[in-house]
């Protein structure tokens, strides 16, 4: 078999002359229309048999179905001869075996082909020349803009793997394509929502004369290859552009490189896996979604997020007023449906955001200034303040300063109302600065709060009824429905000083929540510390795989030692997918979990050590991983110092645990959401959106500002 380029393929066949003589010839079964348009000319005109005959010298010439493959525009087309009409579906037959072979090229558009019919069987008598194709134009420095009406600002492509490169093809005019050689393009990752599929690819964009063109390269987020080419992107975001000229020749090839949007590449993958799990698409769907994006202009296709915010942003904050207009611009551009936009869409890479965020609450901080309620546990730091109490202490004496100059208008006021508030939700005093400054009795009561507007542009709710209680419940209206209800006030528990006996009546009921409320309780119970040690290791027995998942996660990060030998415990005894999770969780703890972990080993019967060794030597190489980047440190030595104990399951694990170090931090990556995942399975899919939920909350599934009036 011989390939050309990557859609077109020949088979080397035995081809009988018409002078009686046989020769070796090749039958073309697929052919790239858009990379091979003069050998679709060639084939048209003397059949797919390619080949000259060592006796007369003849060319070989007859007619067979082919197929005419056009990836960019995702159209089939099989050619038969005039005389196979009433061989139709005898020849659909030996299409889709033929595509059976080529497993791995297989789209949807392939399997429903347009049928054409050709000429009638070609002879030497009427085989015609094919006529010479003329080369494309050249590029002279002389030459002359193209017209803007001659020019397609917006167009779709295909987005593709081949040889490992990473490729946005399609077919363009002339015109079109001498835009794209003398633009200068950016590119970044997309996932577009709300087309009734989701959009997963790489938006270039081309600025040229003062305008801007737009090509989306897609790709099919349920294909197996999208995986593959945004595990690359998240790797290096580098991509090459290939356009054909309207002959089908190629006209043009740009590299194209976007340091800095891995992540963002990771993000559009999860996420767009995410809601193609959730959801129940038609077959044709995708197609249908691609329609939709090609009906817009560049001018649409490139319509900003409500709220825009670029790298570099408040990256210096002088006086008070600067940091409140920053903070106020943070919230905003934080809304969940702008995030998304802004770093699945826009482009502003998560390291900028990252960066952003930090710099305008380390401000907020220095001035006194109180965040949106989203921000509270981005404050509630120890690097600000031992406790609850002492950070609203510390804001308070701060503001009342005068620090960086008085804030304008109602600012003020509204930023020791936002300060009460936070002092109210961690039940912790008002300092005094903040009673003279609002004029609030003994009692805390004073002047009502103006009007203003609300943070979020939801309604409030309410949340009655008390967590982990069978007892009736009377909501006030209008209710929310029962689930809501649950978390509101789960949420308002943990946002506040929760009693040992609140806590675990909340770690209870996560037996009741479903998997999203689970998430959205994750950053405030993470933020409690080793308080829920005693709660979650009984959530490690649940009878839920997402509560273990949880329980195992949070109290890897408490690194409370009491969790060790439960979870030592459970590294065997849990029967899913989760023990990898459990494994993180030990390793979260360093060297002092290996002596836990030998002695596990010393005590299991000799018919399962194999089992447990396997175990524990992945719990080892997350040890090892502990030590961060350098994998040099007490982590890597202690397990080290295992390989050469008499004990030769103990010996075993170790040096299995250092072999497998590169698969395990790779591992450990995906579930970062530094790349993508390789395999996104029920349990680790879960693993990602955790993590995410704990370090980064403002991409929470339910956001706080849904439960930001509860009371």
């Amino acid at each position: 078999m011989q390939s050309l380029a990557e859609w077109s393929w020949a088979e080397d066949v035995v081809y009988a002359c018409e002078c009686g003589a046989y020769f070796a010839a090749q039958r073309w079964r697929w052919v790239d229309g858009e990379a091979e348009a003069e050998l679709v000319e060639t084939l048209r005109t003397n059949g797919p048999f390619v080949g000259e005959c060592p006796e007369c010298h003849r060319g070989a010439s007859a007619q067979g179905p082919w197929l005419i493959v056009r990836p960019a525009v995702q159209q089939a087309t099989l050619i038969l001869g005039s005389e196979q009409r009433g061989d139709v579906v005898e020849a659909l037959r030996e299409h889709l075996r033929l595509v059976g072979q080529r497993a791995g090229m297989v789209r949807r558009w392939l399997l429903q082909p347009e049928i054409i019919f050709g000429a009638q069987g070609v002879t030497r008598d009427t085989a015609v020349e094919a006529i010479p194709i003329e080369p494309e134009p050249t590029t002279d420095p002389g030459w002359v803009a193209p017209s803007a009406a001659d020019v397609e600002w917006a167009a779709n492509g295909e987005l593709d793997i081949i040889d490992g490169n990473v490729m946005v093809r399609l077919q363009l005019a002339d015109a079109t394509v001498r835009v794209w050689k003398g633009a200068e393009i950016v590119a970044r990752p997309i996932h577009l929502r709300g087309y009734g599929y989701p959009l997963l690819g790489v938006r270039l964009i081309a600025t040229y004369l003062g305008e801007q063109a737009v090509i989306d390269g897609l790709i099919d987020v349920g294909d197996v290859e999208a995986h593959e080419v945004f595990a690359r992107l998240a790797q290096d975001f580098a991509l090459q552009l290939v356009i054909h000229g309207p002959r089908g020749s190629t006209a043009l090839t740009r590299d194209i490189r976007s340091p800095g949007l891995e992540r963002n590449a990771a993000l559009c993958l999860e996420s767009a896996s995410g809601l193609l799990a959730g959801g129940d698409f038609r077959p044709s769907a995708f197609l249908d979604s691609t329609a939709q994006l090609a009906a817009l202009n560049a001018v649409d296709r490139l319509a900003p997020a409500d709220v825009v915010m670029h790298a570099g942003d408040h990256d210096t904050i002088a006086t008070a007023a600067e940091g409140w207009a920053a903070l106020e611009h943070l919230d905003q551009a934080s809304g969940r449906e702008n995030l998304t936009r802004l770093l699945e869409v826009d482009g502003l890479e998560l390291a900028a955001y990252d960066h952003i965020r930090r710099s305008v609450l380390s401000a907020a901080v220095e001035f006194g200034l109180t965040p949106a309620s989203r921000f509270w546990r981005r404050i509630l730091g120890p690097e600000v303040g031992p406790n609850a109490e002492a950070i609203v202490q510390r804001l308070a004496r701060t503001r009342a300063s005068g620090r960086g100059g008085d804030l304008p208008g109602e600012a003020g006021v509204e930023n020791w109302y936002r300060m009460k508030e936070l002092a109210d939700r961690k039940r912790v005093p008002y300092p005094p600065e903040l009673r003279d400054a609002l004029n609030l009795d003994e009692g805390g009561r004073g002047p009502k709060r103006p009007l203003g507007r609300r943070r979020s542009a939801q309604p409030p709710m309410v949340a009655s009824g008390v967590i982990g209680d069978s007892g009736p419940s009377t909501p006030a209206p209008p209710a929310p429905p029962p689930s809501r209800n649950r978390l509101a006030k789960a949420t308002e528990i943990l946002e506040g000083v929760p009693t040992m006996e609140e806590l675990n009546g909340v770690i209870r009921s996560m037996e009741e929540f479903d998997a999203d409320e689970i998430l959205a309780i994750l950053p405030p119970l993470a933020e409690l510390g080793s308080s829920i040690t005693p709660g979650m290791v009984d959530r490690l027995r649940s009878r839920r795989r997402e509560v273990r998942q949880s329980a195992a996660i949070l109290l890897g990060l408490a690194r409370d030692g009491r969790a060790i030998d439960p979870l030592a415990k459970a590294l065997l005894a849990e029967e899913t997918n989760v023990w990898r999770d459990i494994a993180r969780a030990l390793g979260n703890f360093g060297p002092r979990v290996v002596g836990s972990l030998c002695d596990l080993l010393r005590r299991v019967e000799p018919a399962t050590r194999d089992y447990a060794a396997n175990r524990v030597a992945r719990a080892l190489a997350e040890v090892v991983l502990s030590d961060g980047i350098s994998r040099s440190g007490p982590g890597r030595h202690a397990v080290e110092a295992l390989v050469d104990v008499q004990d030769p399951v103990i010996a075993s694990a170790a040096t299995h645990a250092l072999a497998t170090l590169t698969d395990v931090s790779s591992a450990g990556e995906e579930i970062r959401g530094e790349r993508p995942l390789a395999e996104n399975t029920a349990v680790r899919g879960f693993s990602r959106r955790a993590y995410e939920a704990i370090t980064t909350p403002e991409l929470d599934i339910l956001m706080e500002d849904d439960f930001e009036e509860v009371r």
